[in-house]
Parts: structure tokens; sequence; C-alpha cells
């Protein structure tokens, strides 16, 4: 079933003509409206049972590029569940005449009423994700999602370590913020759960990486959870010439939202942070042991670089199939072990080669038919013993995109749900029928993953909200 009713209308008063619609799906209710001479409004969406605002706010400036130049001043939200599951009427309204508009109301019907219950089944609790950490002047403020319960409207309990211990950010160090765009692709679906934090304090004596980026350690929950890599963060403070940055175009192929400059410095170091941790834990050995790294899929070395400037530039690997970003790499970073892989196996290893392989973001864009071949040759070009670690989007993944329900229910039925064509490659890959986006359940991944490695966890978000996968070969 995809849930998805549109209601349109329009009005004249006098010479002005205001006119919309309104669609519900994946949680999120969305529209278009336009007033006299197509100019923007502020508006406001009303729970009329308890007079409640659900959401207010100006609807978006015009898309000159748009296919429908009436419908380009748009809005959107999410509609907290206990109004979805009341079947709640939401009255929208303008907010400079206090008049109801034409498209409105809307109410919800029966079949909505699982929607949002079935999301936060599968959603795991707690998750702790943050887009920035900026130098302001004497300040160094970051952003974070963190969430310890569905629909909780209280502050989460947040922890930072740093060289003076661990404790605990007082109210004054953590504010709400109410905009969802602020660079969380995935926080509109669940309300209350954004925060600007103050970190000044904690980087007056930060923990130091052993190429000297000052960072402090944040975990959500109790001070028991400091050493589980699935609900802490590394919060570091990149300097700019830590990394090279690429040019936007190519950095945009490897994250499609937010902040380019920090999310390919400040999360590019958390994810190197989160896949040292992993290592050290599952592998028995010093991080300092390993003798060759594989960064698969390493786009233009956004993990790849803190890689290379904490083991040395011999050991470690990048690999990918975007020739355009290997090319980048190989003219800008001090290594000449980055190659251009093709499209299936395999990859241009000897076998057992690796003592440690990552992937960020791979396997949840490689379909189903094709998982085989790569498992397969992970397997290949690993020594015995080696851990592979690689991001795959589980039903924590589902839950936070706000799915429609007829693709939960095929992930929930079949274990894997891969229909949904990803075009961030269509300028650098000929085959625009291969990158997908893929979600699978953790049971299907135990399945079919275990006649190529041991399977030694499944870590809840620990690379925003995708899970860890962490792998022995045998």
């Amino acid at each position: 079933m995809n849930i998805r009713n549109d209601v349109k209308g329009g009005t004249r008063s006098g010479e002005a003509r205001i006119r919309g619609g309104v669609t519900f799906k994946g949680g999120r209710l969305s529209g278009w409206v336009l007033g006299a001479a197509g100019e923007s409004l502020e508006i406001a969406a009303i729970d009329t049972t308890s007079d409640t605002v659900i959401w207010q706010g100006m609807a978006g400036e015009p898309r000159p590029r748009s296919r429908h130049p009436n419908k380009n001043c748009g809005f959107r939200f999410t509609v907290p569940g206990k109004y979805v599951r009341a079947g709640a009427r939401i009255k929208l309204i303008d907010r400079a005449t206090s008049r109801e508009l034409p498209f409105s109301p809307y109410i919800f019907g029966p079949e909505y009423e699982n929607y949002v219950d079935r999301l936060n089944a599968l959603s795991h609790w707690p998750l702790l994700h943050f887009s920035s950490v900026r130098q302001q002047g004497a300040r160094v403020v970051s952003r974070v999602i963190a969430i310890t319960g569905a629909e909780s409207n209280e502050r989460p309990k947040l922890l930072v370590e740093n060289a003076d211990g661990t404790s605990a950010l007082s109210a004054e160090e953590l504010s709400p913020v109410d905009t969802v765009d602020h660079g969380y692709w995935f926080a509109a679906a669940w309300p209350h759960t954004r925060f600007a934090i103050n970190l000044t304090r904690y980087f007056a004596n930060p923990l130091r990486d052993e190429s000297g980026v000052p960072f402090v350690r944040l975990t959500v929950g109790s001070e028991a959870n400091l050493n589980s890599v699935s609900v802490t963060r590394v919060a570091g403070l990149v300097p700019s010439e830590v990394v090279k940055l690429p040019p936007d175009v190519n950095v945009r192929r490897v994250q499609a939202h937010g902040d380019i400059e920090q999310k390919f410095t400040a999360i590019g170091f958390s994810h190197y942070r989160t896949y040292r941790a992993v290592f050290e834990q599952h592998s028995g050995k010093k991080w300092s042991d390993i003798e060759k790294v594989l960064d698969w899929g390493c786009g233009c070395g956004r993990v790849t670089q803190h890689l290379m400037r904490n083991l040395g530039n011999e050991k470690v690997y990048g690999v990918d199939i975007d020739s355009d970003n290997i090319n980048w790499c190989l003219a800008n970073l001090p290594s000449l072990n980055f190659a251009r892989c093709e499209l299936t196996p395999p990859l241009p290893y000897a076998e057992n080669t690796f003592d440690y392989i990552i992937g960020t973001s791979v396997f949840t864009h490689i379909q189903e038919s094709l998982q085989g071949g790569w498992l397969e040759d992970l397997r290949r070009v690993s020594k015995p013993g080696a851990i592979v670690a690689v991001t795959v989007g589980t039903d924590t993944r589902v839950a936070f995109g706000s799915y429609e329900p007829d693709r939960i229910q095929h992930v929930l039925q079949t274990g894997i749900e891969d229909t949904i064509a990803n075009s961030q490659l269509d300028d650098v890959i000929d085959d625009s029928n291969y990158y997908r986006n893929v979600r699978m359940s953790k049971d299907y991944i135990r399945e079919k993953w275990n006649p190529y490695f041991e399977i030694l966890d499944i870590l809840d978000h620990a690379i925003g909200v995708q899970d860890i996968v962490v792998c022995r070969k045998r």
C-alpha cells in the first residue's frame, strides 16, 4: 500500500487567488502553495482537536527549473505519530490573514493507523549523530541529532569525554533546534531530536589523535555506554590543513546531503575513529599492527586520508568504481595505492592481501543479484582472520528514512528491498540501472553472508543511520 492522497484547491478573494495542494507520504505532509502574483506564504498547520500548532514556516522560494512552475513554493514537515494514529484533522492557515487555506483540512483515515507504530517498531534506541563541529571565535559548536525514545519531547542525556574525564552536558550547553533543514536529511522523521551543543569547555582540554586532531567523545545514555561503538560519536575539530578537500562535485557523489566541507572533514574523521575502534575491539590486535588496509568504495578519500595519516601511505589502499574520484586521489593525495575497479568483481588485488577491509555505503547500493560475487571477492583478497567492516542499511535506516508502508512491508517479508535507482553516479558509470538504494534485514544478512564470512556483530547505526556488519575471514 502506498499512502498518498492529494488534496488540491483554490479560492478567489477580490483579485487575489490562493491555490495549492498537499500530500501525505512517508510520514511527511508536504505541499505547495501560491498566493497572488505567485508570492510564497507563511503557513501554519494546526490540529483542530487540540488546537495545537504542529508546524509553521515559510513555503519555499520559487524554483526556476521546476517542471511545474505553478507548484514551486513547497513546504514539508513530519506529522507526529500521535496525530496520525488519532485520525487528526489538520487545518492549514495563512499566517498573514489567519484564514484557512482552500486545500485544508487534511484528515487522516484508518489506513494510516499502523504506519507510525510500524516505524517505531523498526527503530533502535538510542541514536546519536552529528553533522558539524565548528570553531566560531572562542566557541566550539556542533549540531547533533540525539534520540532516546520515539516522540519524546525531553532533552536527551548527552555525555562528553575529554582529557579531564567524562561529564554530562548541562542544559545551557544543549539547545533544541526547531528547524529541520540544517543538514540532517533523515532527521525530519523524528521531531524533537535536533540540538545545537556548545563544546567550548570540553575542547579547552581535548583528547588528541596521533596526528594532532583535537576531539571529544559524545555519548547518549549513561557512562556504561562509552565503550559501545554504536552509541558513541567522536567529534573532531579537524584543521583545514589536515585533509585536502576535493571539488564539490566529487564530494557530492560520496555524500549527497548537507554541508560539504563539514561532512568531508568532521564526519570523515568520525568514521575513521569508528572503524579504528571496530578493528581494535574485534581483531585482538593493535591499530599499528595492520600491514595493509583497503578502503573499498573510497570515493575521493573522505576516510582514506585519515587512514593514510595514521597508518602511513604505504599501508593504505583505496578502490572505487568512480574513475573521476580515483583520478583526483592519484593527483592530490601522497599515494599511488588508488585504483579503479569494474562494476563487477574481481578487485585488482591478489588473494590474502589485506588485514582489514572497510566499506562505507557500498552494500547500501549493490543490488541483491550482485552481492554474493562481491562478498566472495572480499573474502578472496582478505587474509585468513582478517576483519571486514562494511556498512549496510537495515531496519534502522528504513525507520529513519520514513519509508512508505509497501516498501517497509517488502523488507519485512523478503529481507531486502533494492528496487529504487540512485542517480548519484550516473555521470561516471555507464549502467544507470546498477546503483540502487538497498535496505536489508539483519536476519537476511546473517543468512546470506554466512557462507562467505563469520559474522561477528552488526552494530546499530554505527555510521550515521547505517549499521556496520563486522565480519572475519574463517
